[in-house]
């Protein structure tokens, strides 16, 4: 999708699934633009209607816990690259992810449940994605082993095992941009690619991202309404802690973008827009599974620039229930094709849809 203006395990836990898949989804120059006390205010008032925004749907401060075993989860994905030429997006789905480590690697990861499940939205190109759907989970894994002491017999609630697994995510969303700017550097390309990743260890789903890519928890409340719960953090220029970094980086934000050009803050690759302020830091978010907790959407930004949040999981959740009993593969494809050819959406549109199954 276009982010820039341009000018030209236990494996019984996972006998119903497939073991793995990776798949791919078939200067201007200016002066640097002060943040002064209008700017500020502006920047205010976007933060202000993001904060809105965001209210519309529950926030992780939110949750009370009510935890139960996750048993088994189903999984699909579908992409449509909609009225652009070509496909951008790349999706990863690994309902258990010791089949994507070394043979050396496996034992960390047998005797707890850890699957992964990641979009990564190109733009400029399908290079950025590309690199990432081969590279970043795999740098995942390796920071998770090379922390010192990391076990998974440990409790995974515990603040040390916590703490592993953020300083993993951002180790590895950090490296992986560096060596995709040495390949981007090495093909002379300047893409670039948001991503979201969800990985679920045991009975809790830890989210990362960079960009607009989302991730989303459905979860059935006491009244018998399904609420959505953002996992993930939109990275706009105009949220203020963004401009900020990014002024302070000698960069500016014109029409709601980096440099007039890019439309997020944070992403993968962007070559020429790293020394501006734009960075591959994650969000990172933990959210204990509940009984309560039915399925997680994981899509690209356009999927949801023309489906709120809340639409997104009323339109699975009513067709999960459906008479007709869809499998999640229809259901999945349906949500796709509800944003391309109902809702308008031009661009690349992928998710992925994981329904819980608790016991």
């Amino acid at each position: 999708m276009d982010k820039r203006n341009r000018d030209d395990s236990n494996p019984s836990l996972f006998a119903d699934l497939p073991t793995s898949s990776v798949a791919d989804s078939s200067g201007e120059s200016s002066k640097r633009r002060r943040i002064d006390d209008k700017t500020l205010q502006s920047s205010e008032e976007n933060d202000s209607k993001h904060q809105k925004l965001t209210n519309s749907v529950l926030s992780l401060s939110e949750l009370t816990y009510d935890v139960s075993k996750l048993s088994k989860f189903q999984i699909a994905s579908f992409s449509d690259k909609g009225k652009k030429p070509h496909m951008e997006d790349r999706k990863v789905v690994f309902a258990d992810l010791s089949t994507a480590a070394d043979r050396d690697q496996f034992a960390p990861f047998r005797k707890q449940r850890y699957a992964l499940f990641a979009i990564y939205d190109g733009h400029g190109g399908g290079e950025a994605s590309e690199f990432l759907q081969t590279n970043l989970h795999r740098n995942l894994i390796e920071e998770l082993i090379s922390c010192k002491d990391f076990s998974v017999d440990g409790e995974e609630s515990s603040k040390l095992h916590q703490d592993y697994i953020r300083n993993a995510f951002t180790g590895s969303f950090r490296r992986t941009d560096k060596e995709l700017l040495d390949h981007l550097k090495l093909i002379v390309r300047q893409s670039g690619s948001t991503g979201v990743v969800c990985m679920i260890v045991g009975q809790t789903v830890w989210t990362a991202n960079v960009g607009d890519s989302k991730a989303v928890l459905a979860r059935l409340r006491k009244s018998g309404k399904i609420k959505g719960v953002s996992l993930s953090k939109d990275h706009h220029p105009i949220l203020l802690s963004e401009r900020k970094r990014i002024d302070k980086s000698g960069g500016f934000v014109r029409d709601g973008r980096v440099l007039g050009r890019l439309e997020v803050s944070r992403s993968f690759g962007d070559p020429s827009f790293k020394s501006f302020g734009v960075v591959s830091t994650p969000y990172i978010s933990r959210v204990e599974l509940s009984s309560d907790d039915q399925f997680l959407i994981i899509g690209c930004d356009g999927l949801w620039s023309h489906f709120p949040v809340q639409d997104a999981v009323d339109f699975v959740y009513e067709t999960i229930n459906h008479y007709s009993k869809p499998d999640i593969k229809t259901i999945c494809r349906k949500l796709v094709r509800e944003a391309v050819m109902e809702r308008g959406a031009p661009d690349n549109v992928t998710a992925i849809l994981v329904i819980l199954d608790h016991q």
